[in-house]
């Protein structure tokens, strides 16, 4: 029960991004944790990793490896999401060319029988592979409702609501209907969806660099869509990226993460807090933080490139995870003031409620 606990703590707080991105390790293992990659010259392998706490707990920073298996191998291959559901199995989201043989397989949507989008629930305990469920050609995200392990997913197929064992269709929005992807993520293969404790939920879009986002009720219904300008993120950027969301359904808040470049020798990151106004439409900037001009880059010495990766949030805490390319980046410094030494590391966690308008003076 420990080691569900733990898996179902890294994927829902998104405390891990390896968990939810597929990072490449080696064939033997090592290296990364959650759904992750192995490459060879065949093409990739993607396996799971499972923890247990170390005697000590968490305080010493150690995780005991519980079991790691392989999902796919001989082609390229992607894992998109992985989640815990009430039952503890784990279900996995993403493309996959090859797996092994499931006690029982199902085609929704239409998809043909060697669609690569699949959703896969393994029984934790005896590590089988319970079911495969093919959507269509990609599969960009899986989120599951907490309260009654009902399933939604995205991709090329269009947005569909599941049953908790993803063996029929609740609801269906054809890939026309959802909002533009004229810019894909770096850090998905397209949409991202994030869930509420509500059970509604959100999509995030990217058109023409300005991000966008469609609410969701419970049954599937659109409620309202909202644009988010990429001038918010600060002027002169180009080549936006809108990697992920979060949403506080309580205080009506969207969290949302990405990159853009700032110039052409820096990548900088955003993360930006709004407040949403469902009867107009409209979302309101309430703060944003880590975002950095090129000049104050080069003045403050953080001019390696630096994106933001994931969002999540949970018990009034916002959790990021974010991505650099060298140590001299934004994210050794605090995230309200870029001018403080005191370092945070690459995923922290922001208290919701402190980061006040105007507290980061990034531009």
């Amino acid at each position: 029960m420990k080691v569900t606990s733990i898996i179902l703590s890294i994927t829902a707080l998104g405390l891990l991004s390896a968990c939810l991105d597929a990072f490449q390790g080696s064939n033997s293992g090592s290296g990364s944790s959650g759904a992750s990659g192995s490459s060879s010259d065949a093409g990739d392998s993607y396996y799971i990793d499972a923890y247990t706490e170390s005697d000590s707990g968490f305080s010493d920073g150690n995780l005991n490896t519980r079991m790691m298996t392989y999902t796919s191998e001989g082609q390229e291959d992607n894992a998109s999401a992985v989640v815990i559901n009430s039952s503890q199995q784990v279900i996995l989201a993403g493309n996959y060319s090859a797996t092994a043989p499931a006690d029982d397989t199902v085609e929704l949507l239409s998809a043909s029988g060697n669609a690569n989008g699949q959703i896969l629930i393994v029984d934790a305990d005896s590590r089988e592979l319970v079911s495969a469920t093919r959507l269509g050609d990609r599969l960009d995200h899986l989120i599951i409702d907490p309260g009654t392990d009902e399933l939604v997913a995205v991709g090329d197929f269009g947005l569909v609501g599941l049953s908790s064992d993803a063996k029929s269709v609740r609801f269906h929005h054809p890939a026309s209907s959802l909002p533009e992807l004229s810019q894909s993520p770096q850090y998905s293969t397209g949409y991202r969806l994030a869930m509420s404790r509500s059970g509604q939920f959100a999509l995030l879009g990217n058109d023409s660099g300005n991000g966008v986002v469609s609410l969701y009720g419970t049954d599937g219904s659109l409620l309202s869509t909202f644009e988010l300008p990429a001038s918010d993120i600060g002027g002169g950027t180009y080549n936006e990226k809108w990697e992920d969301l979060a949403l506080d359904n309580d205080n009506n808040r969207l969290f949302v993460t990405g990159f853009a470049q700032r110039c052409s020798t820096y990548q900088s990151p955003f993360v930006m807090a709004y407040t949403l106004d469902m009867d107009n439409d409209s979302a309101e900037l309430a703060w944003k933080s880590y975002n950095l001009w090129c000049s104050a880059a080069d003045d403050l010495s953080l001019g390696a490139d630096s994106r933001g990766k994931r969002v999540a949030f949970s018990n009034n805490s916002l959790l990021f995870a974010g991505h650099s390319d060298g140590g001299n980046n934004r994210f050794t410094r605090r995230a309200p003031d870029q001018a403080q030494g005191d370092a945070d590391p690459i995923w922290c966690k922001l208290t919701a409620g402190t980061m006040a308008p105007g507290s980061d003076q990034a531009e």
